[in-house]
This record gives C-alpha cells, sequence and structure tokens, in this order.
C-alpha cells in the first residue's frame, strides 16, 4: 500500500505468488522502453551512476546485460581472481582468460566480462531477456533467474572452453560488469540478521548517509 502511494511509480500486483522470474516475466510485459533497470528490494544503491554514459557503452559495445558491481561480482571479475589465483576460481579452470572493455573516456572505467547471469541489480535490453531468458518454449521456473538460467549459462561456458569457443558462447549472454574503480555500487541487506529492536538499520542509515549516497523515496 505504501508503493502505491509513492509518485511516478506503477506498482503492479501478482494475482499469486510467482517469485523473482515470474515478477519479473509480468513487469517486462509493461515495459517500453528499450532497457530495463534490474532492483531487488534487499539491494540497495550505495551511491549515484550516470544512467546515460551506461547505456552509450552498452550501445557502443553492443553489450546486452550491465551487472551494477556488488563487493562478490567485483572480487570474482577480478585480475587476480581471473589469474588463478583463487582455488575456486572457475575462469582458470575453465582455461578462459576475458578481456575487458575499456571506456574511451577515462582508464578507470571498464567493463568486465560476466560468466554468471547475476539477478543482483544490472541493465538489461528488454528484448534480450524476453528472447533468451523469457524465449517462447523454455523451461524456467519462478524462482531465481541465476538458480536455473545462470547455471545454464556457467555449463555452456565450461563445455566451450574445452573447445575454445567460450567466447561465441558469451556473446549470446553478452553479460558484462560495470567497474569504475570506486567500489560497490549495489549493496545487500541481509533480513536474516535484522533486528528491529536494536536500531541497527537506523544505525546502517546514518552511516550511509555520510559515507556514500542515500537514494529518497520521498
Amino acid at each position: 500500500s505504501r508503493l502505491d502511494a509513492l509518485a511516478h511509480v506503477r506498482h503492479v500486483r501478482a494475482p499469486e505468488h510467482k517469485g523473482f522470474a515470474g515478477c519479473l516475466h509480468i513487469a517486462l510485459r509493461k515495459v517500453f522502453t528499450p532497457y530495463v533497470l534490474v532492483l531487488q528490494h534487499d539491494r540497495p544503491c550505495l551511491r549515484a551512476i550516470d544512467a546515460t554514459s551506461l547505456l552509450e557503452a552498452m550501445e557502443h559495445f553492443g553489450v546486452k546485460y550491465l551487472g551494477l558491481p556488488t563487493k562478490a561480482s567485483l572480487a570474482r571479475t577480478s585480475e587476480e581472481y581471473l589469474a588463478g589465483s583463487l582455488r575456486t576460481d572457475q575462469a582458470s579452470s575453465w582455461r578462459i582468460r576475458p578481456e575487458v572493455l575499456q571506456l574511451k573516456d577515462t582508464s578507470d572505467r571498464v567493463l568486465r566480462p560476466l560468466l554468471f547471469w547475476y539477478d543482483s541489480a544490472h541493465i538489461c535490453s528488454v528484448e534480450h531477456y524476453k528472447d533468451l531468458v523469457f524465449r517462447k518454449g523454455r523451461e524456467w521456473s519462478g524462482g531465481f533467474i541465476e538458480d536455473s538460467f545462470g547455471q545454464e549459462m556457467q555449463i555452456a561456458l565450461r563445455q566451450a572452453s574445452s573447445t575454445g569457443t567460450w567466447r561465441e558462447v558469451h556473446q549470446i549472454y553478452s553479460t558484462y560488469l560495470y567497474d569504475d574503480g570506486c567500489g560497490p555500487i549495489i549493496g545487500h541487506l541481509d533480513g536474516r540478521r535484522y533486528r528491529p529492536e536494536t536500531g541497527r538499520t537506523l544505525m546502517e542509515v546514518e552511516k550511509r548517509k555520510l559515507t556514500g549516497w542515500m537514494p529518497s523515496f520521498t
């Protein structure tokens, strides 16, 4: 009900529980823009972004999915990770060495290839979602896309790595991570450790006001 009161917001109520993927599928059928920004309720923005420049970069490089960095996604696309310094390095074990896309305006801003489809905050082509993730005939559950489609993507890349065709396969998914050298843009609110009586949430809000950007919903 509080969402219904927000200005410039259309709150679409699902007739029944649909899960993340199901709700996104419903919403995409009501979107008339070429791109969509997918935001989860527990993934707040920590600082502002220049959305226009990100869309221009996606258009320039032909990127269909651009993830906004979290602490975890930055770690999994770092040079150390891809160099095989971590035992769990999937890129190293698959013999994959992705090349970053350098933005022309500055040496600090790059697009790093992602080897996984994250549900975390991202900008994506609406048609890419419809033609690839939700294409007719594809089996998908109402849970999280990364738990089904993301796993399918990893299997395809792992198989392609053995034949040296992983770049062609990755181009189908066209998943990249934006990195401006300034750390995470997206945070994570841990509901499992939430204790309203301790005032922890209010403390976190005040801390972010001092150290970063806080969105306003008023």
